[in-house]
């Protein structure tokens, strides 16, 4: 599984600076990008073959 934890820290970190985050949040959040990632390639690849 691709991690994304790097960039949210980037992007959290321009949008709010002094705002820290939990590794259990990162985590969570990873998890759910993964997801939306997966089912995107799925229905990308189910929409190609029509």
């Amino acid at each position: 599984m691709f991690k994304f934890n790097k960039y949210m820290l980037r992007v959290l970190k321009q949008v709010h600076p002094n705002i820290p985050i939990t590794c259990e949040a990162l985590e969570v959040m990873n998890t759910m990008i993964s997801n939306i990632m997966l089912k995107l390639v799925q229905k990308s690849f189910k929409h190609s073959l029509l």
